[in-house]
């Protein structure tokens, strides 16, 4: 069984580790992390401070399409917990959390209307769709709203994106299933949340990558919504009507799918590793069986809804970055980073039912845009010590 959910970040160097004791392997990629790095210079750092900061009027609303998994659930936490943080110190005057359920665009452009019609200050948006949002956030750009989309992005002209690298994390971690099952077998493909901006492209991405391999086939494509129980049923559903099965490519969420072997009594796959709460407590009880055993956890961090909520308001104050106007687009910033060694850590504030997130300060995400827009190498926060979701 092969444990690790790789998201890469852009010019990490990957190093794939293997640890076999049984009819297990345990693999992952390391990434720096640290503490942030000095802030561009000629840049007014951000505060939480309300004696540094005049009280603002602005009112910073996030919309989400879907909540249906932990990560979007942590996400939702993140944005929240940073944003009644900047209420309390002045920065902003207010915040709205406008989630559906649908995972529609009807619904979110629905939601973005009346929110345009609230007349708030800015929108940070988790879209439902790459292209069918792109009217509405028009609307609201044109209303002079600062428009903020993160993690499943649109294509308006006028939105700024905050994104991670998901092709290159779902291909290195397609990758490193192939390598546990020796490049030959049978593979379950799951994909994530269908509809969603990164779907179709991580989809292909991971077809590319198995393809290479002309003696690994695909028996079955599920769809998981990200989420464990949906895994779990979708590989469950298929199962019976499938002969041996190496390894299952999935984009997270992957207990779900040893949970599925495992009720069947069948063989567990070689899968992927991520950093959810139920993922740190399984790899604790595999360190109580065996202490020799290493891993690591590679994921999105759900704390970039907190990124988008700070870049937004930057944006609304006018901000720059070393003299130079604020991208449209942070397609790159730190991942969160689970290894041995910190493991112990992450647990305390991820709790089971959650996904691992970085507690981001103003003048952390302040640093990490002005690292991508000079091309200094992107650093990590530290491990939180408090956990946005309890």
């Amino acid at each position: 069984m092969l444990f690790k959910h790789s998201k890469v970040r852009r010019a990490a160097r990957l190093i794939a580790t293997l640890f076999i004791a049984g009819s297990f392997v345990a693999t992952g990629s390391m990434a720096a992390a640290g503490a942030s790095s000095a802030m561009a210079r000629g840049s007014k750092p951000l505060s939480l401070s309300p004696a540094a900061t005049v009280a603002s009027h602005d009112t910073i609303a996030m919309s989400d399409s879907y909540i249906g998994n932990d990560w979007r659930k942590s996400m939702v936490a993140a944005f929240s917990y940073s944003a009644a943080s900047a209420k309390a110190a002045g920065m902003i005057a207010g915040y709205k959390v406008d989630i559906s359920s649908e995972n529609t665009a009807s619904a979110q452009i629905s939601q973005i209307d009346s929110l345009i019609l609230a007349h708030v200050s800015a929108i940070d948006i988790d879209s439902a769709s790459p292209t069918a949002l792109n009217p509405v956030i028009q609307r609201a750009c044109s209303a002079g709203i600062v428009v903020v989309v993160f993690d499943s992005l649109a294509s308006a002209p006028c939105e700024y994106n905050v994104q991670d690298p998901f092709i290159a994390w779902v291909k290195e971690e397609a990758d490193i299933v192939m390598k546990a099952i020796h490049y030959r077998g049978n593979v379950i493909l799951a994909q994530g949340i269908v509809g969603s901006g990164p779907n179709a492209v991580e989809l292909a991405a991971q077809r590319a990558v198995i393809a290479k391999y002309p003696h690994v086939h695909i028996v079955a494509l599920v769809d998981s919504e990200n989420t464990a129980s949906v895994m779990e049923s979708a590989i469950a559903a298929v199962l019976p009507s499938l002969g041996p099965v190496a390894g299952v490519v999935t984009v997270t969420a992957s207990i779900g799918a040893l949970e599925a072997f495992k009720a069947a009594g069948r063989p567990l796959p070689a899968v992927a590793f991520d950093t959810s709460g139920e993922t740190l407590d399984y790899w604790a009880n595999a360190l109580k069986t065996d202490p020799t055993f290493q891993a690591t956890g590679l994921n999105a961090d759900p704390g970039e809804s907190a990124i988008a909520l700070y870049e937004s308001i930057m944006l609304l104050n006018h901000r720059t970055i070393g003299g130079k106007l604020i991208s449209h687009n942070l397609l790159n910033f730190p991942l969160v980073t689970i290894t041995n060694a910190n493991r112990a850590a992450w647990s305390k504030v991820t709790p089971v039912g959650t996904e691992a997130s970085f507690v981001w300060t103003p003048a952390e995400v302040q640093t990490v845009i002005a690292e991508q827009m000079t091309g200094r190498p992107i650093v990590a926060p530290p491990v939180p010590t408090v956990a946005v979701v309890k």
